[in-house]
Formats: C-alpha cells, sequence, structure tokens
C-alpha cells in the first residue's frame, strides 16, 4: 500500500510523493545589502502527489475524484487520515486535498497522470498555537490563585538572572575592567 487516505487505498501505478514545509520569513533589508529576514513560524506541511493510472482502470479515477470532492457535515472538504511512508517520515496524520487535482492524458502509454496536494490539518505548530494562547487566555480570566503562581514563576526567573549576573557576568566584568584582561589585537 503506497498511499490510503481514511482506510481506502488510492490505486495506481508510479508513485511519487514529495513532502514539504514552508518556511516563510520576510527580507527586512530594505534596499542595503542586509541578510536581515523575519520569521514567519511554521505553516502546514503539504504532500505533492504523483502517480498515473491506465485507461483501463477508470473506476480507479471515478473512486479517486469521489474522494476529492467529499465533504463533511457542514459542507466542507473532508479531513483524512493518511497512512503513507512520506506523511509518517514528517509528522502528517491527517490531510485535506488543497489547491488543484490534475489529470492529464498521456497518450503514449495509454494512461492519465495523476497530481495533486494534500495540506496537513491541525500541524503540530498549530496545536501548540492554540494551547498557548489557551493557556495565556485562562491567565488572563483566572482566579488570583493562578497569578499567584504565574508571580511565583516571574520572580524565580528573576532569581536565576541575579545570580548568573552575580556570579558569572561580574567576576568576568570585573576581570575585563581591572586592564587584566587586555589583549593586543594584531
Amino acid at each position: 500500500m503506497i498511499l490510503s487516505l481514511n482506510g481506502k487505498e488510492i490505486q495506481g501505478y508510479n508513485f511519487l510523493v514529495t513532502g514539504e514545509q514552508p518556511l516563510p520569513d520576510e527580507d527586512l533589508s530594505a534596499q542595503t545589502s542586509s541578510t536581515l529576514t523575519a520569521e514567519k513560524g511554521f505553516k502546514s506541511k503539504r504532500l505533492r502527489v504523483n502517480f498515473n493510472i491506465k485507461f483501463t482502470d477508470v473506476g480507479y479515477l471515478k473512486s479517486l475524484m469521489s474522494i476529492v470532492q467529499g465533504v463533511d457535515e457542514q459542507g466542507r472538504r473532508q479531513i483524512y487520515t493518511i497512512n503513507n511512508q512520506t506523511a509518517t517520515a514528517m509528522g502528517i496524520r491527517q490531510v485535506r486535498f488543497s489547491e488543484s487535482v490534475s489529470v492529464k492524458e498521456m497518450g503514449e502509454v495509454q494512461a492519465w497522470a495523476i497530481s495533486f496536494v494534500l495540506l496537513e490539518h491541525k500541524s503540530i505548530p498549530e496545536k501548540r498555537e492554540s494551547k498557548t494562547l489557551a493557556a495565556e487566555e485562562k491567565a488572563a480570566t483566572g482566579t488570583s490563585t493562578n497569578t499567584a503562581s504565574v508571580d511565583k514563576q516571574v520572580a524565580a526567573e528573576a532569581d536565576n538572572a541575579s545570580w548568573f549576573e552575580e556570579n558569572v557576568l561580574s567576576p568576568i566584568d570585573s576581570f575585563l575592567g581591572s586592564g587584566e584582561g587586555d589583549v593586543d589585537v594584531v
């Protein structure tokens, strides 16, 4: 089995599944030669699927098209649980069809070349972001007990910073300031 969606195997041959992890960023250099960029997080992963179906197996194509056009109770595109080696390796468990589905005749081999894109649904970064937002919202509307525990955590972090400053940075600063650490640069 090369690829299955909700337990239904996609039939065909010459499968090629390519995984993509978009890493969007924005150039901050304006008109300079700087390499500064602003990262824009992790976006949902994509699987680009390419394979062939013989003209004699027209039922496979019809079956695929019914899966592509599947909708849930609210009329939105169906979310599928995917079983595929590349998807598993990339940590993708649920997908939906995205962009387009292409069916191209390959006359010389009497087959269709099929290609489509599957977009990850509820990616791990998306789940993390949802949990973080929920925790922040809960903390903002939480009880005084939650606020007290947050205050204790902030105080503990401040103590750690002062210990670091006192025991690490201060001796280094003293050493450099005394002139003992002067080094001639050639």
